[in-house]
């Protein structure tokens, strides 16, 4: 759940993001990640919204721009 709330928070793909949680693309537990997302988002997609939008709600979320990623 925190790996596609991730995805889904900056936009960005597992792959990218610095271990943990990321995974590397050209192993069975990313491939496995990527098949388990579909199920996630439709049975969990409500919820990762509402988390969303509580946090953009409470002031927790401070972001003045788009959101980047520079290789380590």
């Amino acid at each position: 759940m925190v790996r596609r709330f991730w995805e889904l928070f900056t936009g960005g793909d597992i792959r990218y993001c610095r271990a943990p949680p990321g995974l590397s693309p050209d192993t069975a537990q990313y491939r496995s990640f990527r098949t388990r997302a579909i199920g996630a988002d439709a049975e969990y997609g409500t919820i990762f919204t509402d988390a969303h939008e509580l946090l953009r709600a409470s002031g927790g979320l401070r972001i003045q721009g788009p959101l980047v990623w520079q290789p380590p």
